[in-house]
């Protein structure tokens, strides 16, 4: 069996079937700084985004700017990072208007372009945070337990008494 060459089409179909939201840009010269500037996502990355995904396309984000952005927008944030220490940036981010989360990658698949992969994590995340909740509770309710029965003891010790 021969070896198989993987070719640019398969790569991005395979970008483009893909069920989590990915999205490719590339990184340019503009107003003598680099910037970066979407050439790709997939039907994933459009479905989540909604109009905002074509405005990202049409537009130009310096590095400089994105460094400077708050945390509003979370997933242009890990770009400057990964392109400045070449190497990848895993976390978890929140988005809140879309009250979702994910799991965030970004990463260099080749020169001079950065890859954003996403996995939402919103349900998993809030079944977490219920978990959390509900041992924070528990944890209530056993030490309040424990302190009525050293009551209950000591009421008890002096009854007797």
């Amino acid at each position: 069996m021969g070896e198989q060459v993987i070719n640019s089409d398969l790569l991005l179909n395979i970008i483009k079937e893909s069920l989590n939201p990915i999205a490719c840009v590339q990184v340019v010269d503009y107003e003598d700084e680099k910037a970066v500037k979407f050439v790709l996502f997939n039907e994933a990355f459009e479905s989540l985004l909604g109009n905002q995904a074509e405005e990202m396309k049409s537009s130009v984000f310096k590095l400089s700017d994105i460094e400077e952005m708050s945390g509003d927008d979370e997933l242009l944030m890990s770009i400057p990072d990964v392109y400045k220490n070449d190497r990848a940036v895993y976390k978890l981010i929140s988005v809140p208007y879309l009250g979702k989360s994910f799991n965030l990658k970004t990463f260099i698949p080749c020169e001079g372009y950065i890859c954003l992969t996403l996995s939402d994590v919103t349900e998993f995340e809030k079944a977490k945070k219920e978990a959390q909740d509900m041992y924070a509770l528990a944890t209530s309710a056993s030490e309040e337990l424990k302190y009525k029965v050293n009551l209950l003891t000591m009421t008890q010790k002096q009854v007797a008494n």
